[in-house]
């Protein structure tokens, strides 16, 4: 068959001279073509499971992905008995940027956005979109120290950037809320609105800024 359309090498061999006749080649294409197809299905399934994980425009995790993460997150703080953290970033003044510059514009803003995060976390950290210009961070094994200079890090490094789109730079900046989840603590529920919590007190106290929920 056309080597394009190759997906591996199965390869046959017997421990004896005798050569494979008509029927054992046969037996060989109809084994060939059941892997094939099973792998076939396998990666279409893959597929489909990566896309149902996957925010379309950024490439990030969803939200769907998001929890499932954070549950994990929780479960091996419990484990290891060390904190974590959630940030939570919302990028300032977004509806302006679509308002003014179009949505094409705003769609460059969250994915390089997304890409800063992505270049300023540990392997261990995750980075997702929740939705809309709201992004969230999960920083498992964690003190309360490193996840303010973590989020600290990010901002700074998001003021830095500038997207270019129709020969205009536009500038960016994002707000940050963080808190912190004690191993056992039973406060993994209220994890999430603390840190949005905290979000709110960084947007009204004049964005571009990190704020750490209160426990």
């Amino acid at each position: 068959s056309d080597l394009d359309d190759s997906l591996g090498v199965l390869v046959f061999g017997r421990t004896g001279p005798v050569p494979f006749n008509s029927v054992d080649i046969g037996c060989a294409m109809d084994l060939a073509t059941i892997a094939a197809g099973a792998l076939d299905t396998a990666w279409a399934f893959k597929d489909a499971t990566h896309s149902a994980r996957t925010d379309q425009l950024t490439g990030l995790p969803n939200r769907r992905a998001f929890e499932e993460e954070f549950s994990e997150m929780i479960a091996e703080t419990d484990r290891y008995g060390k904190p974590s953290a959630l940030v939570i970033v919302d990028v300032d003044f977004f509806k302006k940027v679509n308002d003014t510059y179009g949505h094409d514009a705003g769609d460059k803003v969250l994915k390089q956005v997304g890409m800063t995060l992505v270049a300023q976390k540990r392997t261990t950290d995750k980075v997702a979109r929740l939705g809309g210009e709201e992004l969230a961070i999960l920083l498992p094994q964690t003190e309360r120290d490193g996840a303010l200079e973590a989020a600290e890090r990010c901002r700074r490094a998001i003021e830095a950037m500038a997207v270019e789109h129709g020969g205009t730079r536009i500038s960016v900046t994002a707000s940050f809320g963080v808190a912190m989840y004690e191993p056992r603590s039973q406060g993994a529920g209220s994890l999430f609105d603390r840190a949005d919590q905290a979000l709110y007190a960084a947007k009204h106290g004049g964005r571009n800024r990190v704020v750490l929920a209160d426990h």
